[in-house]
């Protein structure tokens, strides 16, 4: 068997060297709907830079998430985030890492606010004079939509449909943006949510034909198995 390379050795950054080039191949030999491969390994760096960072900086973070899963709408925290995150660009573009279960490693501030359905924040951080990319991707190549549309949260998949058409494109229907998993928003949305009114809700804010994994256009290759 191949024996590993030692960490920090110029085997190991050969090795690491072609781990990256694979994965760009591997991401750009994909559909349109693939998410783009520098977005996802700028993903993995951030977030490993954020793993890497003094304890002081972590702990800084950390509080940031947790403020960002429960402020409340009009309150004097919400201002006092909103505040934070306007006048540091790092606190802005932080990583979740060692956040606990309320949070995943990886995740940028928007998908944070997609995952507890603080469309409010969403809203706001989309708003600010310097705002992050609404098509930020995390480092399974999701977008906020993503996260949103998996976790039934039908405000913040509105709120960032809105921003990510006004950034780029509508992304639904044959502009639907898939993960590395192969599945869009909308793909989510039919696999993980139950509740029929919360689905409806979902599939109006999120459904067009040609959605690479639900009903893709005739003559299209797919993205991925439907669902």
């Amino acid at each position: 068997a191949r024996r590993s390379a030692r960490p920090g050795s110029a085997w190991s950054e050969r090795d690491d060297a072609r781990k990256r080039a694979a994965a760009v191949r591997r991401l750009s030999s994909g559909s349109p709907a693939t998410p783009d491969p520098e977005m996802v390994l700028e993903a993995c760096a951030d977030t490993a830079r954020a793993v890497a960072s003094p304890n002081s900086e972590g702990i800084r973070v950390q509080r940031l998430f947790d403020d960002i899963c429960k402020v409340k709408a009009g309150s004097k925290a919400f201002d006092g985030l909103m505040a934070r995150l306007g006048g540091d660009e790092t606190l802005l573009r932080a990583r979740a890492t060692r956040c606990g279960p309320k949070v995943y490693d990886g995740a940028s501030v928007l998908h944070a606010a997609a995952h507890h359905g603080q469309a409010h924040v969403l809203r706001a951080v989309l708003a600010l004079p310097a705002p992050l990319d609404a098509w930020t991707l995390d480092t399974a190549g999701r977008t906020a939509l993503h996260v949103a549309a998996e976790r039934g949260h039908v405000a913040c998949c509105e709120a960032l449909r809105e921003a990510m058409s006004s950034a780029k494109t509508d992304p639904v229907g044959a502009d639907a943006p898939a993960d590395l998993s192969g599945r869009t928003p909308c793909a989510w949305a039919a696999e993980r949510v139950k509740e029929s009114k919360t689905r409806d809700a979902l599939e109006a804010a999120l459904f067009s034909p040609g959605d690479a994994t639900v009903l893709p256009r005739r003559g299209r290759a797919t993205a991925a198995a439907p669902v």
